[in-house]
């Protein structure tokens, strides 16, 4: 004798696969083409340009959190992203607790475009900077210089920008590159 079950299940689940055999698919619309972001430098030039302007305004806002004023470290975040702004946070920790700070003024002597990567989501910029490495020194609470006095004349660091959410572009990668006598790109 057969379960009266049986037949019951079997005409539900062969219903089941006539019905969605049978039935339209639901619409889906499609996504509308995603519009290509416009690169935000027209050349390389202008891409050179902004960088420059953008380590120009991270060192002042730098000098002035690591300096004598000691301003807020939060003032970074409008100048600095990333590896750049997590380091730069720390640091500003650190001088705060040990009473250090940064004497002199950085000096950029000369920035090379090593290249400009335009991107969907986000351009990025990477220059090489030669600075004064004799420029600022890091001194004590006594005023009392800390810094090597056999340091070398030029650091070069090859610096990483990406644009930021107001279109202008952010500091987010910095790595020496060279030090010596004279700037090497």
């Amino acid at each position: 004798m057969t379960s009266p079950r049986l037949p019951l299940a079997f005409l539900i689940t062969a219903s089941a696969f006539a019905l969605t055999g049978c039935s339209p698919e639901a619409a889906v619309p499609s996504a509308p083409p995603s519009a290509e972001a416009e690169p935000l430098f027209a050349s390389d030039e202008e891409a050179l340009a902004a960088a420059e302007a953008a380590f120009e305004e991270y060192l002042v806002e730098a000098f002035a959190v690591f300096g004598a004023d000691a301003g807020s470290p939060d003032r970074l975040e409008a100048v600095a992203t990333g590896q750049v702004l997590e380091t730069d946070l720390a640091r500003a920790d650190r001088y705060s607790t040990e009473g250090l700070r940064q004497a002199g003024k950085p000096e950029v002597l000369e920035t090379q475009l090593q290249q400009y990567i335009p991107g969907a989501n986000n351009d990025e910029v990477v220059t090489y900077s030669c600075l004064d490495g004799t420029s600022i020194e890091l001194v004590d609470a006594t005023g009392a210089s800390l810094s090597d006095p056999n340091r070398a004349a030029t650091i070069t660091v090859e610096n990483t920008f990406e644009a930021g959410e107001s279109g202008g572009l952010l500091l987010s990668r910095s790595e020496i590159w060279a030090e010596g006598e004279t700037c090497e790109f």
